[in-house]
C-alpha cells in the first residue's frame, strides 16, 4: 500500500517537501498522534517540539549524516523522496531526512501554520 505524505505552509500553500512510501519517516510524526487540523481532513498541524522530536529519532546531527546530506545533489534528494524507503538503506535516508527536517525548521513559526498532510 502507499503513502503519499507532504508538508505545506497553510495560507501560502507552499510545499516545503513530499515524499512517496515512505512509513518509517511518516510513523515518526504519526507517534505524536497529532489530532486532525481540521475535520473531516487528516492533516495535523507540525511544530516545532515535534520536529525536533522527529529529528532526535533518525540521528540526522550525526557527522556522516551532516557530511552526506551536504553532498547530495538536488536530483538525488528528489529521487529519494519519490521512491519506496525499502529501495534505500538507512545510510542513503537519513540525509534526505535531516535536509527534509532542515526544510520544516525553517518554515516552522511565523503566522502561516506548517502543516503534514498524507493520504494512505
Amino acid at each position: 500500500m502507499g503513502l503519499d505524505m507532504g508538508f505545506v505552509k497553510r495560507r501560502a500553500k507552499t510545499e516545503i517537501a513530499s515524499l512517496r512510501k515512505h512509513h518509517a519517516f511518516a510513523t515518526s510524526f504519526f507517534n505524536f498522534n497529532p489530532p486532525p487540523f481540521e475535520e473531516p481532513f487528516t492533516d495535523f498541524l507540525v511544530d516545532e517540539w515535534m520536529i525536533n522530536g522527529v529529528a532526535h529519532q533518525w540521528g540526522i546531527d550525526d557527522e556522516e549524516v551532516v557530511r552526506a546530506e551536504a553532498a547530495l545533489s538536488k536530483a538525488v534528494f528528489e529521487s529519494i523522496c519519490g521512491d519506496c524507503e525499502d529501495d534505500h538503506n538507512i545510510s542513503e535516508l537519513r540525509p534526505v531526512y535531516r535536509r527534509i527536517i532542515e526544510r520544516l525548521c525553517t518554515a516552522v513559526g511565523g503566522s502561516t501554520l506548517l502543516l503534514c498532510y498524507y493520504s494512505a
